[in-house]
């Protein structure tokens, strides 16, 4: 079976070819698969700014397995031999965006290549990715503010060896939710660390009826380290994206700045989460404005909500919190 589609500026071609036995057991094969996008000048549709390109081939054993319940699935075999290829040429962030509906804005690249060899219970990764982001922005309110500040810079470079993922760098800084406060920080937040998998033979099991504990199951090594240096994240009118009937916001905000680090270390997916050196995780200049109360039907106006928390917190994980 081949594919090959056009749409809004792109082109996505494959070849595809599927084997089943009489068990239930076969193999999904994709070959020379390839998703081309062309970004075009918006003024002038016959200048191009940037060809993006991502290529793609596999081949994934599938087996039929029965849930507690009786119900048939299909799902990636555990045994059998993974060939996953996924190369990204060159991908800008804004096309991904339009993808998915073109709600985030977002300017950068990612690129790099990353293959899957071995069988779910031993997995055998390879390869390497790097995002690079200078701006990304969620949705604004009907009155066309951002209802969180918006990020400025992401950096994202993963590199896959057999069973492991080593974050090499990882940065994400926050910018000024306002023109006003364009002069000041709003901070940054680090990670570095590896993380290594094994027995990803029960990840397939998240899609079926046998999902419940699955989590806890996946087993690996994480160690995973985050560094928060003055990270303030601004709030404003959250409620605007989620309340269809409130446009503008119910008004609310929240504020904070976060100082300290956070290690994230053991040997399950769900893994725990401590401070590192024992040095508690700052949240200071905390504020948190309630959402605006409406006001008697006859006034039609607003009034003010009965209190607006401002605090400091001091969090020593996972064994002690304290408030100030």
């Amino acid at each position: 079976m081949g594919g090959d589609r056009e749409f809004p500026l792109s082109r996505v071609s494959f070849i595809a070819n599927a084997r089943r036995d009489a068990s239930g057991n076969g193999v999904i094969e994709v070959d020379s698969g390839r998703v081309e996008h062309t970004v075009y000048d918006p003024q002038d549709r016959t200048k191009i700014l940037r060809e993006d390109a991502v290529s793609f081939d596999a081949a994934v054993p599938l087996q039929t397995v029965k849930t507690p319940k009786g119900t048939e699935i299909i799902r990636v075999a555990s045994d059998g031999n993974l060939k996953v290829k996924f190369g990204v040429e060159k991908l800008g962030l804004d096309t991904l965006s339009e993808a998915f509906g073109g709600k985030v804005r977002a300017s950068g690249t990612l690129t790099g290549e990353v293959s899957a060899g071995g069988t779910l219970r031993q997995p055998a990764l390879g390869g390497q990715l790097a995002l690079d982001a200078s701006e990304v922005r969620l949705p604004k309110d009907a009155s066309n503010g951002d209802v969180l500040n918006p990020i400025t810079t992401a950096k994202l470079a993963l590199a896959l060896e057999g069973n492991t993922i080593r974050v090499s760098e990882g940065i994400l800084a926050l910018g000024a939710p306002s023109a006003k406060q364009a002069k000041e920080s709003f901070g940054s937040v680090a990670l570095t660390g590896t993380v290594r998998l094994d027995n990803l033979a029960e990840l397939p099991s998240l899609v079926g009826d046998d999902a419940n504990g699955t989590l806890a199951r996946v087993a690996g090594e994480y160690d995973l380290t985050l560094k928060f240096n003055g990270l303030r994240p601004v709030g404003r009118n959250i409620t605007a994206l989620i309340l269809p009937e409130a446009p503008l916001g119910l008004g609310e905000a929240l504020t904070g700045k976060l100082n300290g680090d956070i290690r994230i270390t053991g040997k399950k997916l769900l893994a725990p989460v401590i401070s590192s050196g024992n040095q508690p995780l700052q949240l200071t200049q905390a504020l948190v404005l309630l959402p605006i109360r409406e006001g008697p039907p006859a006034t039609k106006a607003k009034t003010e909500p009965l209190f607006n928390p401002t605090f400091d917190l001091a969090i020593d994980v996972p064994t002690d919190a304290t408030m100030a």
